[in-house]
C-alpha cells in the first residue's frame, strides 16, 4: 500500500538504484509498531491487566472505537491520503492491539465458567485464523476494485495509478463499527451471566473452615482432627 500511496519501500532493481532515506521508511514503520504493541503487552502483563480486569467490556470498547477512528482515518476522504495521518493511523493500531486481545481471551474465559475451555479456545483460533488466510488476497482485490483518478512516479520503486482506500479502509471500519455496536447490545446479557455464574461458585463454597477442612479430608480420604 505505502509502495503505491507514498514511494516508500525497496526499490525494482537495486543495482540502479541510488540510495534513499523512504527505502528504509516501511522498516521502521513496522518495526516503530512493533515495539509499540511489545510496550503495550508488557504494559498488560505488569500493571494495566490488574485494572482491566473486570472491566473488560470497558476495554473492549474502547479498543474498537480506536480501530473505528484509524481505519476512518485512512479513507481518502477528498482523492489522497496524507502520509503523516496513515503513519499515526497505523501506530496507534499496532499500540492498542495488545490492549483488545488480553481482555478479549479474559472475557471469554469468564463467559465459559467452570466448562472445559480448551475446545472453545480452538474454535476461537481458528475462526481467527480464517482473516488471515485470505484477508491479504481480499485487500488487494479491495485496492484495485475503486477506479483511480491519478497517477504517481515514483523513480525506481513505483509508477501506475495511485489506489483509493476508501473501499479497503472503508469497509474494516465499519466492520469494526458493527462490532462495537453488537458488543453494547451483548452488554447487559454478558454481565447477567457472568453475575449467575459467581452466584454458582460462591453457593458452592464452604461456609465455614471446618467445612473446608472436612471436604478436604474427605476427598483425600482421612478422617479430620
Amino acid at each position: 500500500v505505502v509502495q503505491r500511496l507514498f514511494g516508500w519501500g525497496p526499490c525494482l532493481d537495486p543495482a540502479t538504484c541510488p540510495f534513499e532515506p523512504a527505502q528504509t521508511y516501511v522498516d521502521l514503520l513496522m518495526t516503530t509498531g512493533g515495539l509499540l504493541s511489545l510496550c503495550m503487552s508488557v504494559n498488560m502483563a505488569v500493571w494495566l491487566g490488574a485494572k482491566v480486569y473486570g472491566r473488560e467490556i470497558a476495554a473492549l470498547t474502547f479498543a474498537l472505537i480506536v480501530y473505528v477512528i484509524t481505519n476512518a482515518s485512512n479513507v481518502d476522504w477528498f482523492g489522497s491520503l496524507p502520509a503523516w495521518r496513515f503513519t499515526a493511523g497505523y501506530l496507534l493500531g499496532a499500540f492498542f492491539g495488545a490492549l483488545m486481545r488480553g481482555p478479549n481471551i479474559s472475557l471469554l474465559s469468564q463467559i465459559i465458567g467452570p466448562h472445559p475451555k480448551a475446545q472453545y479456545m480452538g474454535k476461537l483460533f481458528a475462526v481467527g485464523a480464517v482473516p488471515r488466510i485470505i484477508g491479504p488476497f481480499l485487500y488487494v482485490k479491495m485496492l484495485q476494485i475503486p477506479e483511480s483518478i491519478q497517477s504517481a512516479d515514483f523513480p525506481h520503486v513505483y509508477e501506475g495509478p495511485v489506489p483509493r482506500t476508501w473501499l479497503l479502509y472503508g469497509s474494516q471500519a465499519a466492520v469494526f463499527m458493527a462490532m462495537l455496536v453488537l458488543l453494547q447490545f451483548a452488554r447487559g446479557p454478558i454481565r447477567r451471566h457472568l453475575a449467575e455464574l459467581s452466584a454458582q461458585q460462591a453457593l458452592t463454597l464452604p461456609l465455614l473452615a471446618a467445612d473446608s477442612e472436612s471436604a478436604a479430608a474427605a476427598a483425600g480420604g482421612m478422617t479430620p482432627s
